[in-house]
């Protein structure tokens, strides 16, 4: 049995394929039966949850589970997506003039 969450987070820039490759392996590594698979030529991401059923009374059973296991993966995917995201050159410029500030005293 397996299902899929298809096109679920959108490739913008090259930067950010890289960002969503390490994602992936990071997720697929830690989140069990989840595995989350970059797509460079159609620009984007989908996560698959797969699992080994005897028949229709196991896949009835454990259906819910898979799910909730399948958006626990796409919802790790997308904080590490957003933990990596650069930050605006204006946040990092005032940072760095707070530095300065407290440096010099003023």
């Amino acid at each position: 049995m397996a299902i899929a969450h298809p096109n679920f987070w959108e490739i913008r820039s090259p930067e950010e394929e890289v960002r969503a490759l390490r994602a992936a392996s990071e997720t697929s590594q830690t989140t069990k039966v989840v595995k989350i698979h970059v797509v460079p030529a159609q620009h984007n991401v989908w996560a698959e949850a797969e699992l080994l059923v005897l028949g229709p009374e196991q896949f009835e059973a454990l259906l819910g589970r898979l799910l909730a296991i399948l958006k626990a993966g796409v919802a790790r995917f997308a904080e590490l997506m957003r933990k990596s995201e650069p930050l605006p050159d204006k946040r990092i410029e005032l940072q760095r003039e707070e530095v300065t500030r407290w440096m010099h005293g003023n």
